[in-house]
């Protein structure tokens, strides 16, 4: 849901789900144009928490590029055991730019059950 979250935002947003991160099992952040890489990265950092129970996350729409794609995977293999579902439709990225989103899919470490991108 667009609610105008913008890269700063995240900071705040990610801090404060850091401070408490095991409640949250679904957090999206649909068609926040604003959002972009630097969002995700700010992100990241709860995703890396070790309390983080994240098991949904979905940037529809956010205006990520391949660098967000690098985030999140660097992210999950940092914290492998959480995340089942990302959905990163709507921001023209191509196979190349998830394919490392994927190959986590194939490795028995990784929860990743379901990866849209198109």
């Amino acid at each position: 849901m667009d609610c105008g979250l913008s890269k700063i935002s995240c900071d705040y947003l990610a801090a404060a789900l850091k401070s408490n991160p095991s409640h949250l099992r679904a957090l999206e952040l649909n068609f926040n144009e604003k959002l972009q890489d630097s969002g995700v990265k700010h992100l990241c950092g709860f995703l890396e928490s070790p309390g983080c129970g994240l098991e949904t996350l979905s940037l529809d729409g956010c205006g990520l590029s391949k660098v967000s794609c690098d985030y999140l995977a660097a992210a999950l293999k940092s914290n492998p055991s959480h995340l089942r579902a990302l959905d990163l439709k709507s921001n023209k990225l191509k196979y190349p730019n998830v394919k490392q989103l994927f190959d986590l899919q194939q490795s028995p470490d990784y929860r990743l059950e379901w990866l849209a991108w198109t």
